[in-house]
């Protein structure tokens, strides 16, 4: 436990600490500290935690299963399923040049944080609060369970700035590069439409409150169960047969729709709570970002998932609406930080919120052996 704690916290320090160098301004000739975004802390710290985590060992539910894959094309020169293009043919080249699994971790966790931090280079201030929630939310557990998909996922996060710059060659591209991680983000291609003149349109406080209601009604008493169960289908055409075969042998954990909601539920619903009810003013605030269309995915991530809470298979699809809650509660701490000494309502909001991530980062420290938090070295494992 001592070594997960420390190795989680001391990244999460030194993360905040650098992504702070890297936003630090120089007044006097109106330049970053360090010009090259990609150099520096940056770079250090993209490097740090790609090495960290690719040395993991079953950290991530679904780490094993990929480790098991890629020894399994080392050896017998067979891919053991089959997977989208791009994470396949870098399955082949690792593995053919006999090279240890830690090797391939690190190059999928470096095109993950990469992505991740590359979308936010014209947005320098908000991210030692995207590493906070990141870490505190323990959103890197996510990254390092469903890796191909966290990899389309952050593909398309790059790609939503060129919803705004009106450039659809390049949405496109990045997407499709998305597909060949994961097939699921094909579901992504209609969002440049939805957003290319239009930057929100979840507006009212009133209407988002009371979708938010609906949904919990709906949560509690499982009217769609029926319906969810008979998406098997659906979802293998997504690449989740694997998930499908578990569902069909009654394993409740992935689908049941009576699952406990115990502490960390409500937690993260008076997140959601603190994150929508000041949404406009900081839409409005960040309106010259991409933030508008964040807030919006995130908002109908929210409505879909606490419909269908109780089925990791059909929160699959909703991690690229709902996995951008770290972004939206980075720039809400942002926005509370830079108005909280003229306000004691977004000075709460801001000790609220982080409190509330701090609660997040500690109920999984405590269950984190049975959430594969617990961290391992590879060498450890026996």
């Amino acid at each position: 436990m001592f070594q997960t704690l420390f190795i989680y916290i001391s990244l999460l320090v030194i993360m905040v600490f650098l992504t702070s160098l890297a936003a630090k301004f120089k007044e006097e000739d109106g330049t970053y500290l360090f010009r090259n975004f990609l150099n520096g802390p940056i770079l250090f710290l993209m490097m740090l935690f790609s090495i960290i985590f690719g040395m993991r060992y079953n950290v991530g539910v679904d780490h094993i299963a990929y480790l098991k894959d890629y020894e399994t094309l080392k050896l017998f020169n067979i891919p053991a399923r089959d997977t989208e293009p791009a994470y396949a043919l870098i399955s082949y080249i690792f593995a053919h040049l006999y090279l240890h699994f830690s090797f391939f971790f690190t190059f999928l966790a470096f095109i993950q944080i990469f992505f991740l931090f590359l979308t936010f280079k014209n947005y320098r201030d908000v991210l030692p609060y995207v590493v906070m929630t990141f870490m505190l939310g323990c959103v890197f557990l996510t990254f390092m369970n469903t890796i191909r998909q966290q990899i389309a996922f952050c593909f398309f996060m790059y790609s939503l700035q060129y919803i705004r710059s009106k450039k659809p060659f390049h949405y496109f591209s990045i997407l499709l590069m998305a597909y060949l991680f994961h097939k699921t983000s094909i579901l992504l291609f209609p969002i440049y439409f939805l957003y290319k003149n239009k930057d929100s349109y979840f507006k009212n406080l009133k209407v988002q409150f009371i979708l938010l209601i609906i949904a919990l009604i709906i949560l509690y008493v499982n009217v769609f169960e029926n319906l969810f169960s008979s998406l098997d289908t659906l979802m293998t055409i997504f690449g989740y047969d694997q998930y499908v075969d578990i569902v069909n042998k009654d394993d409740s954990l992935l689908f049941s729709l009576e699952r406990q909601r115990g502490m960390g539920f409500y937690v993260l619903l008076m997140v959601d709570l603190v994150l929508i009810s000041n949404s406009n003013n900081i839409k409005q605030y960040f309106k010259d970002t991409i933030f508008p269309i964040i807030y919006d995915l995130y908002f109908f991530g929210v409505i879909y998932g606490y419909i269908t809470n109780g089925s990791i298979l059909l929160s699959r699809p909703n991690e690229y609406f709902l996995g951008f809650k770290f972004i939206v509660a980075a720039f809400s701490l942002l926005y509370y930080f830079r108005k909280k000494e003229n306000s004691k309502k977004d000075k709460m909001l801001f000790y609220l919120l982080i409190g509330l991530y701090v609660l997040i980062f500690a109920g999984y420290m405590f269950r984190m052996k049975e959430n594969t938090a617990f961290f391992t070295f590879f060498w450890q494992a026996g």
